[in-house]
């Protein structure tokens, strides 16, 4: 996983799933595994990871993260 920093605006307080908590996690989650530079199989942006790695990640059921999504 690369090191360095995200950008996130204050307008995510506003955002109407904020009050869900783990819905907030698991964006957050998949925002931050996501590539940040092209490689072979994967671009930038964008994330491959199973609803059990979150699980594993973030410490949520499988149910919570099926729901979140």
């Amino acid at each position: 996983m690369a090191n360095g920093f995200i950008k996130l605006h204050r307008k995510l307080l506003s955002w109407r799933w904020f009050q869900s908590p783990n819905t907030v996690v698991v964006w957050l989650t998949l925002l931050l595994m996501a590539e940040w530079d092209d490689g072979q199989n994967i671009r930038a942006g964008q994330v491959l990871i199973s609803q059990q790695e979150i699980s594993e990640i973030t410490g949520l059921s499988r149910q919570q993260i099926r729901t979140a999504l």
